[in-house]
């Protein structure tokens, strides 16, 4: 049987608040009128409705929102939520992504992970609500915890699949390659050999429909790198291989010295 934290039903009602707050943040009052006060605020319209009004202030809202009652809490009740506690806690909780039960997994070097089936309404824009409403939350609780959701059906996962661990940069930071995109990628990689025998990009993993990627041997570089006299970016290049799927650049940036940025102000 799930075991649920006492401490979760206060939990719950102040996190409805705080997302709440975040619709009406960016829908006015009418999202405020359509459920009872205690209860969840994400019906159905009223999500459609603040995520086509302002999708990228709703989900910066939501997450800050939930991260300041995250460290609230935590502040009230002695310091931050133990790694082995969190589950019980977010067990009691209200949203479609919290069905199931965080397991460590040794593959990922001891992160929790929270495994699901799709739920009944995938979307990409809910998905993404919810995934920044707990990431928010979490980092508040815990504060030192990283969320990361490697998979999720409303971009183009078979499974939902969040994961908790203690470093940003540990092994549960990405999710694996699968081998259908390590095979593209790997085609892909011939191409911008062909193309820019300069380029080399290391691949580090996937967040849903995101692949990171790092160049290697050309320093720093622009935030969309083109290739060397053919105009087109490599994530363009890639994009050409791995339909459906998004790229980010990690490489490092180069950073302006004082002077330089005295200098520019």
């Amino acid at each position: 049987m799930l075991e649920i934290d006492p401490r979760s039903a206060d939990l719950n009602h102040r996190w409805r608040a705080a997302r709440r707050a975040a619709i009406v943040g960016v829908t006015g009052a009418v999202a405020a009128e359509d459920a009872a006060p205690d209860a969840a605020p994400e019906s159905p319209w009223v999500l459609a409705l603040a995520l086509s009004a302002g999708r990228e202030g709703l989900l910066r809202q939501v997450y800050d929102n939930g991260l300041r009652l995250g460290r609230s809490f935590a502040r009230f009740h002695g310091g931050p939520v133990p790694a082995d506690a969190l589950g019980a806690l977010l067990a009691g909780l209200d949203g479609p992504c919290l069905r199931g039960r965080l397991c460590r997994d040794p593959a990922l070097g001891g992160a929790q992970v929270l495994d699901r089936p799709p739920c009944a309404v995938v979307e990409t824009g809910t998905c993404d609500y919810w995934r920044e409403a707990i990431a928010g939350l979490v980092h508040g609780l815990t504060d030192g915890l990283h969320f990361a959701r490697h998979d999720s059906a409303g971009r183009g996962g078979r499974r939902c699949r969040d994961v908790v661990s203690a470093q940003a940069d540990g092994p549960g930071r990405l999710a694996a390659l699968d081998d259908e995109e390590s095979a593209a990628l790997a085609a892909a990689t011939v191409a911008l050999r062909l193309l820019a025998p300069g380029v080399t990009l290391h691949f580090e993993g996937r967040l849903e429909d995101a692949i990171a990627y790092r160049r290697a041997g050309d320093g720093c570089g622009p935030a969309a790198p083109t290739l060397e006299g053919q105009g087109a970016p490599i994530d363009e290049v890639l994009g050409r291989f791995l339909p459906g799927r998004t790229f980010k650049d990690t490489s490092p940036r180069a950073v302006l010295a004082p002077t330089a940025r005295e200098a520019a102000s």
